[in-house]
């Protein structure tokens, strides 16, 4: 069982970005996770998809300042380009980074949430829960000398619900938040941390648990605004996914071989295209 404070769990979390040109630049939150010695960001398609190799993310390191870390510096496996890993129906996207044991030791020590946080039932959390988010709304902070990441409470309003996704128009299943999203908040993880302090007192529960990804804010044009949250469970589809692809990395396919990805489709027609 593992309790994560607030603060504790700012620090596991990027700032995806991307300039786009005209002083504009596509921004996004990603999660750092960990399981079996494999190091995971975790964002949604909808941001991931927007990034490039010309991009990267930024960390926040203990004293505030910003530390730009490259897609080139974590992305290579012998050589090879690491791809992002797209879930086949919720907003959800997985990339296996690869840093060195240099630039590991000097900026990701200590940021990476285990696997056994985030929730793999296809249970909606519990309306009275009190939800944490950690992220980089709107970039806030992106290009000053200093950045850290906000976080906000909210809790379900909603047990799952079918919706189509904002980005695809494609049905999901979400749950619903009391109170919106904020552009940047994408992707970023969605908390019950089980720590709860009044006071000098501190009170917790079973264990801080994830239980989804920020997807977006559905509104209507009263002005009414809700949060939509992408399930964690969604989560493990990927890191299977994931391990073939490392796998078939370290062991590359033959062309006409299946795909790791179960298209159906032979390797030189899928991933292997060139």
């Amino acid at each position: 069982m593992s309790f994560y404070t607030r603060e504790e769990l700012s620090p596991t979390v990027v700032c995806l970005i991307q300039d786009i040109g005209e002083g504009k630049s596509e921004i996004g939150t990603g999660s750092l996770i960990v399981t079996e010695n494999r190091f995971y960001l975790v964002t949604a398609a909808h941001v991931a998809k927007n990034m490039r190799l010309s991009g990267g993310f930024i960390l926040s390191d203990e004293d505030d300042k910003p530390v730009k870390i490259d897609w080139s510096q974590v992305t290579r496996i012998h050589g090879a380009s690491i791809p992002w890993v797209y879930h086949n129906e919720a907003d959800l996207a997985v990339l296996l980074i690869n840093p060195s044991e240099e630039l590991f030791k000097k900026h990701f020590k200590k940021r990476f949430v285990p696997i056994n946080v985030f929730s793999p039932e296809k249970k909606a959390p519990s309306r009275d829960i009190l939800l944490t988010s950690v992220g980089f709304p709107l970039g806030l902070g992106v290009g000053g000398e200093y950045l850290s990441p906000l976080t906000f409470e909210s809790k379900a309003s909603s047990g799952f619900i079918t919706l189509p996704r904002a980005d695809t128009q494609t049905p999901c299943t979400f749950y619903i938040l009391e109170k919106p999203s904020v552009g940047g908040y994408s992707g970023c993880a969605v908390y019950d941390t089980s720590v709860h302090k009044f006071g000098s007192m501190t009170t917790t529960g079973d264990g801080t648990k994830c239980y989804g990804f920020m997807h977006g804010t559905i509104s209507d044009k009263t002005g009414g605004k809700l949060a939509m949250v992408t399930p964690s469970y969604y989560l493990f589809d990927l890191i299977d996914l994931c391990k073939k692809i490392e796998n078939s990395l370290l062991q590359p396919l033959k062309r006409n071989e299946p795909c790791y990805c179960d298209s159906g489709k032979r390797f030189k027609e899928c991933h292997g295209r060139l």
